[in-house]
């Protein structure tokens, strides 16, 4: 259930290993979009999949729009996370462009 990070790859732990580390050190990627938007990427170091079967969902990518939380993807490994990312920021600058 609780993970930590051996470079990019999770590894099971203890809860304490699990929140041992600043969320700088879990994080995957941040963005900035404008003054309003961010897209920040990190490692949970914990199962959100919230099943036994299956891989481990461990990355979560978030839109932050004036601080709150909005459209989001979670992924298994950090490459899919990576890939998460640069896709919704993607999304958001294409949705950006959409509105003017």
């Amino acid at each position: 259930m609780y993970y930590r990070l051996e470079g990019k790859t999770p590894v099971p732990c203890s809860i304490d290993e699990t929140f041992s580390t600043s969320i700088e050190e879990r994080r995957v990627a941040e963005t900035t979009i404008n003054e309003s938007i961010r897209i920040s990427t990190v490692f949970l170091g914990v199962n959100h999949g919230y099943v036994d079967t299956g891989p481990p969902i461990l990355f979560e990518t978030m839109v932050f729009d004036d601080g709150n939380g909005g459209d989001m993807e979670r992924a298994t490994t950090w490459l899919d996370a990576q890939t998460n990312h640069i896709n919704m920021v993607n999304k958001v600058l294409a949705s950006s462009e959409d509105e003017t």
